[in-house]
């Protein structure tokens, strides 16, 4: 037999086996049609079981720039601040990308968990971590995953019993105030709070686009439609707060130190001032050398304080223009409303994703039947 015979004798075999398999897939469509039937009971009960949820989401439109704003750029048109580099560019610490960390750290949703909110279904007044903790419910799904893949970690978490737990945070939350507010010890919190901190982490998700529009999308998904938009205009507030603070910290604080010492320099301006004016009204006619060499120490140590104060001043002005400009400026785009719609459960996708699971499930099985019959046989 020849090599092209032999080809069209193999293309021949594998048209057969095809014929074949197809036959017995048809043969076998009432195992298709069963498990399609039970698939999509399993849609309609993970559909009909499934919490409902609902969200909301915020665009944030973000100033980037660390340059010199315009302020600084008209001040030096008319001759700005003798001496003072106002444009002065320096590198940020807290970049954009980073907004994303900051929102998933633990102090930041401490703080959210402590904001009071208003749920819809029974009109009462509660606290976030309140709402998560008693006031919403787990679907089916998870809680079959949470007692058949996640039983070992529960069984060793009944072993351990609710202990305390501290966790330590790269990201703690700033304060204006002063530099002393800093706190650098760990965050103690109890086993129940860390396990809502993970669920609220969970609920919020975060898309950014600063390379083209300075763009930073934040949304939540939650269980009631109010609850939500109220969490998510708190997570923008607190995290624009966070960052202002973050910026303006180290300006506020040279701003602070230089009014300190600008008032300093002033009280001694006007002391020497007014030693100066008192020692000449009190030797106004006399020419001794002896009174005109400490008239001359007088002169000397006003025109120091004088240069003194003036300096200050003008220094004082730049750190008031600084803090202008470092503080950033937040453009909401899309601000947060009341969802009118369910966002979860998807019910189309869901029938649609697990019709096509029975499908495939049932032609498993009747190959699978088929293989293990012509393996008994061979056996």
């Amino acid at each position: 037999m020849t090599e092209t015979s032999e080809n069209k004798e193999k293309i021949k075999d594998d048209e057969i086996d095809l014929l074949e398999v197809f036959r017995k897939i048809w043969a076998g469509r009432k195992t298709i049609y069963k498990t399609v039937a039970v698939f999509f009971v399993i849609a309609l009960i993970i559909v009909f079981t499934s919490p409902k949820e609902y969200k909301s989401e915020i665009t944030l439109v973000v100033e980037t720039s660390s340059s010199g704003s315009s302020i600084s750029g008209l001040l030096q048109q008319f001759g700005g601040l003798a001496g003072i580099n106002l444009n002065k560019t320096e590198k940020e610490a807290l970049v954009p990308d980073l907004y994303p960390e900051v929102i998933k750290s633990t102090p930041f949703l401490l703080e959210i968990m402590k904001q009071k909110v208003v749920e819809s279904k029974y009109d009462s007044t509660i606290t976030v971590e309140q709402y998560l903790d008693k006031h919403t419910r787990s679907s089916i799904a998870s809680v079959i995953m949470g007692y058949t893949i996640g039983l070992p970690g529960k069984i060793i978490g009944w072993i351990r019993g609710k202990q305390n737990t501290s966790i330590n945070t790269p990201l703690p939350m700033l304060s204006a105030d002063s530099a002393s507010n800093l706190s650098f010890e760990p965050i103690k919190i109890t086993k129940e709070q860390s396990e809502i901190i993970e669920v609220l982490a969970n609920c919020i998700n975060t898309e950014q686009d600063f390379k083209k529009s300075n763009k930073f999308l934040i949304s939540i998904e939650m269980q009631d439609p109010l609850v939500v938009a109220q969490v998510t205009s708190y997570v923008v507030k607190n995290l624009t707060k966070y960052i202002i603070e973050y910026r303006t910290k180290k300006a506020k604080t040279d701003l602070t130190f230089v009014s300190a010492r600008t008032a300093e320099a002033e009280a001694k301006y006007l002391e020497a001032q007014q030693a100066l004016a008192a020692y000449k009204d009190r030797n106004k006619n006399v020419i001794l050398s002896s009174v005109l060499t400490e008239e001359e120490q007088l002169q000397s140590e006003f025109n120091l304080a004088f240069d003194v104060y003036s300096a200050l001043a003008k220094q004082l002005e730049q750190s008031k223009i600084k803090v202008q400009e470092v503080t950033p400026v937040f453009n909401v785009m899309e601000p947060a409303q009341v969802p009118l719609t369910k966002n979860k459960p998807k019910t189309s996708l869901t029938l649609i994703v697990m019709l096509f699971i029975g499908v495939f499930a049932g032609i498993g099985i009747i190959l699978g039947k088929s293989g293990y019959k012509k393996l008994i046989k061979k056996v």
